[in-house]
């Protein structure tokens, strides 16, 4: 897995490979995956969980680089 770690904004902790992964932080990380489009545009299905999984893994990598 790569090292994610980073500050997304809205987000107040790390969330990553390496983060703290807040349960609150990363559901606001996937609630901006999600509202950028990602499902739609990757037909992926991530969901705001609150878990830093494989899917958000994948997920925030792209979404870092788009941003």
């Amino acid at each position: 897995m790569a090292d994610n770690t980073s500050q997304f904004s809205g987000v107040s902790g790390s969330v990553g490979t390496s983060g703290m992964n807040n349960p609150n932080d990363v559901k606001a990380l996937q609630k901006m995956i999600i509202d950028a489009g990602y499902n739609h545009i990757r037909g992926n299905n991530i969901r705001s969980t609150g878990k830093y999984d494989p899917e958000t893994e994948a997920a925030s990598v792209r979404y870092r680089d788009w941003e």
